[in-house]
Order: C-alpha cells, then sequence, then structure tokens
C-alpha cells in the first residue's frame, strides 16, 4: 500500500468516526428530518468531486437516473428512522443492531445478483444475528 493510500484510508476512517459520533450527538439535539437533509446534503458535493475525479466526468447513465434519486430517498428515509431510534432508544440497544447491515446486504444479494453466501459466510451470518439478539 502506497504512503498515499494509507493516508487516505486513515483520514476516510477517522473522519466517517467523527461524523458518526456528530450524527449520533446531533440527534438528541435536532429533530431527525432536517438532521438527515444537512447530513445527505453534505455529502452530495464529495460525491460528486469524486464522480469528477473517478469518472473523469459527472456523465450520469440513464438507468442511474431512474434509481439513484430512488435509492437516495430510501437511503435519506432510513437515516431520519436511525437517528430518530438513536435520540429515543439507549445506544446500547440500538448499536448492536448496526452488525445486521451487512447480513441484510448479503441476503438482499442472493435475489438481486444471484450470489449465495459460503459455508463460512453463512456460518459468519448465523453468528452476527445471534451476537446481535444476544446483545439487544
Amino acid at each position: 500500500m502506497t504512503a498515499l493510500g494509507l493516508t487516505l484510508l486513515i483520514a476516510t476512517s477517522l473522519l466517517w468516526a467523527a461524523l458518526d459520533a456528530a450524527r449520533k450527538g446531533l440527534a438528541a439535539e435536532m429533530d431527525a428530518a432536517p438532521l438527515a437533509a444537512a447530513l445527505t446534503g453534505l455529502q452530495l458535493p464529495l460525491f460528486a468531486l469524486f464522480a469528477l475525479f473517478e469518472a473523469g466526468g459527472l456523465s450520469v447513465s440513464l438507468p442511474y437516473l431512474l434509481v439513484g434519486p430512488l435509492s437516495s430517498l430510501f437511503n435519506v428515509v432510513a437515516l431520519v428512522m436511525f437517528i430518530r431510534s438513536v435520540a429515543l432508544a439507549p445506544l446500547s440497544l440500538t448499536i448492536p443492531l448496526l452488525s445486521l447491515t451487512p447480513v441484510l446486504t448479503t441476503l438482499a444479494s442472493v435475489p438481486l445478483l444471484g450470489e449465495l453466501p459460503r459455508p463460512s459466510q453463512g456460518l459468519g451470518i448465523g453468528l452476527v444475528v445471534l451476537g446481535a439478539l444476544a446483545l439487544g
């Protein structure tokens, strides 16, 4: 790994942790909808910069124009619900449920992409679910 790659890895990890801490801290101070809108809106310039440098331009395909806004809407709705849950429930109950995100992503890949988890991955999924249930 190059020095630039390592630097970017560390920087993005620290920035994500700071954003996550700020999001959880602000959940008690602000209503969920405006906070979700602000957090989503702040990501747009970064996404545009990434698209500009990574893809060589901001051209967007027609399929993405159909699916992208719907995906963004689902993300905002999920963020509102997450912020609301953090404001209402103790973190010790809500944070373990975040471990289910990769589980749900893996399970969604079965009908969407036809990808089946290997037996070791299935075992990992089972352990994550059992751990989340035990903590909750």
